[in-house]
């Protein structure tokens, strides 16, 4: 009687436990810089458009110390850190990175209220490396 009580105590204990960590779905796409995870803030992570994949930019860009500045009237965000300065308007498949225009191979958009952004050219115009672990889903940022 004992060993029963034992086994659903621990089943009743792991229940709980599980019931406390989020499910991770299949098609989660998951951001990493220098191995350490990016946190998006709100609900929309990554998603695939068009064969690219889009990234919320705030999460992506404060983690690697640019200002994210958002200009309502003019849909544009400025992003800027001691060296540069990066402008990219919503719905366009160019930006500009200290002056000198860029390409996107999908336009920066908002998706759930979130701008949204394919990162790889943008980030390459800053001098940093995007990688893609198909095997886990994740976006491999680099910034050596």
């Amino acid at each position: 009687m004992k060993t029963i009580r034992f086994f659903l105590s621990a089943v009743l204990a792991l229940a709980l436990v599980l019931s406390t960590i989020a499910p991770v779905s299949a098609n989660e796409i998951n951001v990493t810089i220098e191995g350490q995870p990016v946190i998006f803030p709100g609900e929309q992570g990554a998603v695939i458009m068009d064969g690219r994949t889009l990234v919320p930019i705030r999460g992506v860009f404060e983690m690697l110390d640019f200002d994210v500045d958002w200009h309502d009237g003019a849909r544009t965000i400025l992003l800027t850190s001691a060296d540069y300065e990066i402008l990219i308007i919503i719905g366009s498949d160019i930006f500009l990175t200290n002056g000198l225009i860029y390409n996107l191979d999908v336009p920066a958009q908002i998706i759930n209220g979130r701008t949204m952004l394919p990162i790889r050219s943008v980030l390459e115009s800053v001098g940093h490396s995007v990688g893609w672990d198909s095997a886990t889903r994740t976006v491999l940022i680099s910034t050596s």
